[in-house]
């Protein structure tokens, strides 16, 4: 988003069918990924040049509820409704 513009510079629908609601969203420090976690229970990353997503990855049982990228980028931690932390390696 460009404050001075009202406009958003990119609009990205997350779910097709309208059933995931984005509860919390991270970009790496490179600015090269974004992540999201919400009420579909995925970790998903986002190509932000393109704004495509790269891959959706099941492990939580409830809302993914924080997340956050190490500050490499190497590594992304969730925590989930369902009381879990879990640590997912990224690849590139």
């Amino acid at each position: 988003w460009d404050l001075r513009n009202h406009d958003p510079l990119s609009v990205t629908n997350l779910s097709q069918d309208g059933s995931d609601e984005a509860m919390v969203v991270a970009i790496s420090g490179s600015g090269k990924w974004i992540a999201t976690g919400g009420t579909s229970q995925l970790l998903k990353i986002w190509n932000t040049r393109t704004m495509s997503l790269m891959t959706a990855q099941e492990g939580h049982c409830g809302t993914i509820v924080d997340l956050k990228f190490s500050p490499d980028d190497k590594q992304i931690v969730t925590v989930g409704a369902d009381g879990i932390i879990l640590v997912w390696n990224l690849y590139s």
